[in-house]
């Protein structure tokens, strides 16, 4: 799908918006900063407006090199600068990149790798990062066991994971008409022949980075982005705000329990086994500090 120059700087105001709303970010948490941003797509627009509120030194890593309209992609960061209300922020904009003839990146501020995916990203960089960030990523990479141990290589003590996961199958069963969590009940090798090589997700729910997240000892929160729906994957229930807890007919009803207790005598373990909460999330939106934590971020007492 191609996107005009608007929708694609409006899609990366909504995602610099939600990681400031969610991970409760301030400008003092991202002064003299640095920030890694794992598959940012055709524009690393997202970064240059960290960049602008303050992180020191942006870099990001993408699995494939997308294909670049250039003058759009100058386009977007023209716009991007123009949105800026503070002087400051646009000479930190500014000293980042130069748009006069092209695109120009100041590499001592940006530094993008391609041909790297997330879970080897920890080869392409010296130093650890305050800041790790990602949006629609993580829920594509199969070493996940490799994926977090290189996220944790590269992230400060004290330093904070931002990432956007989804839970969903990109429509492999759900387009076809079946049941929204009919991908969780063949078995993992099946899946694996079937999602794995025509780029669908790994099939890991919110308990696997919750339990990923523990076993490391960081706290957080998991929002809860998107509820399992019984049409097609490009219509999800997303719930606007995100909440850390949800209430029964507030935010799902009993339509969505009784999908659960209908396919979940088909389930394959370990998913015939999570309780009813982890079933109905269908997207997260993952905050979490590495130890030793700090008073800046989600509320002290939040723990997976």
């Amino acid at each position: 799908m191609k996107f005009s120059d608007e929708q694609s700087v409006a899609y990366c105001l909504r995602q610099y918006n939600e990681y400031f709303e969610y991970g409760h970010l301030t400008p003092e948490m991202l002064a003299g900063r640095t920030m890694l941003e794992y598959g940012p797509g055709d524009n690393v627009g997202v970064g240059l407006l960290f960049i602008a509120a303050g992180i020191r030194y942006y870099a990001a890593t993408d699995k494939f090199d997308a294909i670049r309209d250039v003058e759009k992609e100058r386009r977007i960061y023209q716009k991007l600068r123009e949105g800026l209300t503070d002087d400051a922020a646009r000479k930190r904009f500014d000293a980042a990149v130069d748009l006069s003839q092209g695109i120009v990146f100041n590499p001592e501020r940006v530094k993008c790798v391609y041909g790297v995916g997330a879970e080897d990203a920890d080869t392409q960089f010296k130093e650890p990062f305050d800041f790790l960030i990602s949006r629609g990523v993580l829920q594509e990479i199969y070493e996940g066991e490799k994926l977090f141990t290189s996220m944790d290589k590269l992230l400060k003590p004290g330093g904070w994971m931002l990432h956007k996961v989804d839970h969903r199958d990109y429509g492999l069963f759900n387009a076809n008409g079946f049941p929204a969590l009919e991908f969780l009940t063949v078995s993992e090798g099946i899946y694996q022949l079937m999602a794995k090589k025509s780029d669908r997700p790994a099939r890991r729910l919110m308990n696997y980075y919750r339990d990923q997240m523990r076993t490391r000892g960081y706290r957080g929160i998991l929002y809860k982005a998107y509820l399992i729906a019984d049409y097609h994957h490009a219509n999800p229930n997303e719930i606007i705000p995100h909440k850390a807890e949800l209430v029964k007919d507030v935010d799902y009803t009993s339509e969505h329990e009784k999908m659960i207790r209908d396919i979940r005598p088909r389930l394959v373990e370990p998913f015939r086994s999570l309780p009813e909460g982890d079933l109905l999330v269908a997207g997260t939106f993952q905050v979490a500090q590495k130890p030793p934590f700090s008073a800046d971020g989600p509320p002290a007492a939040a723990k997976f």
